[in-house]
């Protein structure tokens, strides 16, 4: 073979049939292993100063083949491992992610034939260079598509064929991997289902590219994956989050509590890795601050971002102008995670432990008080007002004036019983006909930890409040009554079937609508804005501090906090209550039940 004059010089630049190749024999450390003796790969393309600027590029590529070979050798002289770790799987998972990724964009960078087709059904290909076709865009994305397809089907059925099982040994070999797992390992098919979850995340970013949003293949940080961590240093997080799950939900948290720190510590899992928990940082902290800082709020919701990871649905929701999440719901994440490293300092440090967020809150400027404001006189009789308690069409058309009103519902009682006793939300809806009791002659709601599970908010939260006599005028009492002879549990007959968590997130999204049609909805005003509205009528009944604190559920200041048991007699709280006032509410055309 003939080399022009003018051909630029390279050792492993050869011309074949007039198109450039690669070249290079395979060293002689690796030659009898490797599976062949030269590496010869088209440079698709007979300019010759292109050819020079390939060669480089593919001259790296296959340096890089002939040391992961020399990595394979190296990981098959190792003892094989029985198991991998979840911070091996995550990271591979990653790797993978990254290396689709990355094959997507240089196959972009190449560039994607076209064709067409005349009204006689002839396909026309139109390309830059014919002797060297390259895919068309639509067989890309048909590619794409049928392998995303035909994983997810894998993936829901628990299957994993041939192409799955070659990878997972493959990425084994990789740089940042080298691993050799036992062939009998269980962790083959974690790391199966891991890969899949890689292919079916890519194939989603990949689609988004098709449609031209700009998505970043991500830069994942090398990670020493042979070395595991010694039977005696610190666990993963991982391990030590799920201990902290499983010891906090034995005390006071209630089921949505449980999932949320679930969700929160994997997210943070997620966006910084899986490392034992001395390994993590400050600059661990600002990883994740930074994530948050361009995700919008309930992102697992959303269409287009629920299938990335953190760190690809934060860069998306960026891309795209997507509303972040505001500083509270920030803050109320990191506090979370900040919640789990204060127990691992107490459980597993002898010194200082890590505090990879201290400090890191946002700053909110406005006031505590100010974050939720009372109703106005006149916003609370527009909701008292309202069909719900005048008359409307039907349980579904509630805001069409009618003839019917359900005062056995929760609609009908929740903002009456928040107003007249400051108890929260959640709590209303953890009522039973059991918690409305007489002691000392006074009627009165029970708000504490019961055998279904239910949790108050703190340990201060669990109380007694007395029950007011306007809503035992609207005929509260009577209602309770006629739940128990009827052997009904839940207070309220449209909350039967529901669990109280499921009863509570139902009223709150009709309560957004419900406020929003009486036009009194805005950021300062929500169903919590009544407890506000108690706090404010205990004032100007001229209700004492303490009776305040006691009856709202409020940890008690200074000493009181620390002497004698906390609790008040009965017929005091029952005077405090009686005191409430609000001036100019109007609820004399309420019927109530009978």
């Amino acid at each position: 073979m003939s080399e022009p004059e003018d051909m630029p010089r390279h050792t492993r630049l050869a011309l074949r049939n007039g198109v450039y190749y690669h070249r290079a024999a395979v060293p002689k450390d690796i030659v009898q292993t490797y599976g062949k003796r030269e590496e010869s790969i088209s440079l698709r393309t007979k300019d010759p100063k292109e050819a020079l600027r390939k060669i480089k590029v593919v001259a790296v590529e296959v340096d890089e083949r002939f040391d992961a070979h020399r990595r394979y050798l190296a990981a098959m002289e190792r003892p094989a491992l029985a198991e991998l770790t979840a911070a091996q799987i995550a990271h591979i998972k990653q790797i993978y992610f990254a290396y689709i990724l990355e094959e997507d964009e240089q196959e972009r960078l190449e560039g994607f034939d076209e064709f067409s087709v005349d009204e006689n059904g002839t396909l026309t290909w139109h390309s830059e260079r014919p002797e060297l076709p390259r895919k068309a865009f639509e067989e890309h994305q048909d590619d794409s598509e049928m392998l995303s397809s035909l994983t997810k089907r894998d993936y829901a059925r628990g299957r994993l064929d041939e192409f799955i099982r070659g990878e997972a040994e493959e990425v084994l070999t990789w740089e940042g991997v080298s691993l050799r797992l036992d062939k009998d390992s269980p962790s083959w098919r974690v790391l199966g289902r891991a890969l899949q979850e890689a292919i079916i995340e890519a194939h989603s970013a990949i689609k988004g590219r098709d449609d031209g949003e700009v998505i970043q293949t991500p830069n994942v940080a090398p990670n020493d994956l042979s070395r595991s961590p010694t039977s005696g240093s610190l666990p993963l997080f991982s391990q030590a989050s799920q201990q902290f799950i499983e010891e906090r939900s034995q005390s006071s948290w209630t089921e949505r509590t449980k999932l949320d720190f679930q969700a929160q510590l994997r997210n943070f899992q997620e966006a910084v890795g899986d490392k034992p928990l001395d390994q993590y940082s400050k600059r661990d902290g600002r990883a994740f601050k930074s994530i948050l800082q361009k995700l919008p709020a309930n992102w697992r919701k959303k269409p287009k971002l629920k299938s990335k990871s953190i760190e690809a649905a934060a860069e998306l929701a960026s891309k795209a102008g997507l509303s972040p999440m505001n500083a509270t719901t920030a803050n109320k994440i990191m506090g979370r995670v900040s919640n789990f490293w204060t127990w691992a300092d107490h459980n597993y440090f002898d010194d200082k432990g890590p505090e990879p967020l201290k400090g890191m809150a946002f700053k909110i400027q406005v006031s505590a008080r100010d974050r939720r404001s009372p109703f106005e006189i006149t916003q609370l009789n527009s909701i008292f007002a309202s069909p719900i308690y005048k008359g409307h069409v039907s349980s579904r058309k509630w805001n069409e004036p009618g003839t019917f009103v359900d005062p056995a519902s929760s609609r009908y009682w929740a903002f009456l019983i928040s107003l007249f006793s400051g108890a929260r939300e959640g709590e209303i809806f953890h009522l039973l006909t059991s918690n409305i009791e007489v002691r000392d002659g006074v009627n009165v709601m029970v708000i504490e930890e019961g055998d279904d599970g239910k949790r108050v908010k703190t340990s201060s939260s669990k109380r007694t409040i007395p029950i007011h006599s306007q809503l035992e005028r609207l005929g509260l009492i009577r209602l309770v009554e006629d739940r128990r002879s009827a052997g009904h549990e839940t207070l309220f007959h449209d909350c039967e079937d529901k669990t109280a968590e499921r009863a509570k997130d139902n009223f709150s999204k009709w309560c957004s609508r419900f406020l929003e049609a009486q036009g009194v909805k805005s950021p300062l005003h929500v169903f919590h804005s009544l407890r506000h509205n108690f706090e404010d009528g205990c004032r100007a009944g001229g209700v004492e501090p303490y009776l305040m604190d006691a009856l709202q559920g409020h940890a008690e200041s200074g000493m009181r906090g620390v002497y004698g048991h906390g609790r008040y007699p009965h017929t005091v709280l029952k005077e405090a209550v009686e005191k409430v006032k609000y001036p100019g509410l109007s609820l004399g055309h309420l019927k109530g039940y009978h």
